[in-house]
């Protein structure tokens, strides 16, 4: 959505959202809406009522900007999001997971905010200067456990009556493909142009000789490391030319080869990370992870946490340089892992429900087939 729309959009959001309540809907029509791609929560909905039939009962609209490989089916109509306004207004079942249509829902609508994540970094009306801005465009907002539910409803300013247990519901893709040899590198972007004053840096400040032992070591145990950055930070990393068991994977390759992110995922048998919630969802999967937290004390004070004491969800090494990085290798190939039994506990916390996401989903809202 261009900034001009959005602009437009918000500042008619009182007279839309009074329209939005005089306009009829449809109770068989199911609108799926994202400005910043159809992927996420939202992509794993949308296989799912394909596979299960729904759009042989209900007209299903896919709104968004970029399909990537999407394999569409002939029952399903594909919009863009400007269209999509005309389908919001006119259904009954609307869902997003990245951006939304700044109307509030009309009483007989089931708007529901599947976001992308429990928050760890703080977001919505938790960051400093946004205290007071309205995000409460839904009907009902995921969470994944009791543990994140106070903090979902302060960052959208929602009430009780709004907040749905269900959880991440891409964590069904979590189980859909047997674990391979497959190691993850999930960096956190920071959108500063100072990287080498914090961890993050870490990938990017690896020698040609650190690549070379990690490589050797992949190859000698039949390893893959792939490393997914952020799209603005791909070009900084080019080790994928040079190493036949480095990969950097981006968004094409995985709508190419493997549908989603999380279908990959349940490949992996490790991850590293640092402060994306991917952790927690990866968590289900009681695999090794491991931290690269180097900066937590800068960025704990520049972006901020959700909670005083994020490192308390943390299960896992901690790799402060490529020495520690290597051990972590090494201990994944071996098939050591140390804390299962901790990754379990903190798992029960944070993930009140731990599978069939989006049938739970489609029962607490009840649209049913």
């Amino acid at each position: 959505m261009n900034q001009y729309f959005k602009t437009l959009m918000f500042n008619l959001k009182s007279i839309t959202s009074k329209m939005n309540t005089m306009i009829p809907k449809k109770n068989k029509r199911i609108v799926l809406y994202s400005n910043w791609g159809f992927r996420d929560n939202l992509r794993t909905l949308y296989q799912y009522l394909v596979d299960h039939g729904y759009q042989e009962e209900y007209d299903i609209i896919c709104a968004s900007n970029d399909f990537y490989h999407l394999e569409k089916d002939k029952n399903v109509k594909y919009v863009s999001i400007y269209r999509g306004l005309y389908y919001f207004l006119t259904s009954k079942y609307f869902f997003y997971s990245f951006g939304k249509y700044p109307i509030k829902p009309a009483p007989n609508q089931m708007v529901v905010n599947l976001w992308h994540g429990m928050p760890l970094k703080k977001i919505g009306n938790l960051e400093e200067g946004l205290e007071n801005v309205d995000y409460n465009f839904f009907t009902k907002l995921v969470s994944s456990s009791d543990f994140f539910t106070p903090i979902m409803k302060a960052a959208f300013h929602a009430t009780d009556e709004q907040m749905l247990l269900v959880g991440n519901i891409r964590n069904d893709e979590l189980f859909k493909k047997e674990k391979e040899k497959n190691i993850i590198w999930m960096p956190t972007y920071r959108n500063s142009n100072n990287y080498h004053d914090s961890q993050d840096a870490l990938i990017f400040s690896l020698k040609e000789e650190d690549f070379s032992k990690i490589q050797q070591l992949l190859s000698k145990h039949g390893y893959q490391l792939y490393i997914k950055l952020h799209p603005l930070e791909e070009s900084r990393l080019q080790v994928q030319m040079n190493h036949s068991n480095i990969h950097l994977l981006t968004e094409e390759i995985i709508s190419e080869q493997y549908d989603t992110l999380y279908t990959f995922l349940g490949t992996t048998s490790a991850l590293i990370t640092d402060y994306s919630s991917v952790f927690l969802d990866y968590y289900l999967l009681n695999r090794p992870v491991a931290f690269t937290i180097n900066d937590y004390e800068e960025y704990k004070e520049k972006r901020g946490f959700v909670f005083e004491d994020v490192k308390s969800l943390m299960v896992g090494s901690v790799i402060c340089n490529p020495n520690d990085l290597l051990q972590f290798l090494e201990s994944v190939v071996q098939s050591e892992d140390e804390y299962e039994e901790q990754r379990k506990e903190v798992n029960d916390k944070v993930n009140a429900i731990q599978k069939d996401f989006t049938k739970t989903l489609l029962n607490e809202i009840r649209l049913k087939k």
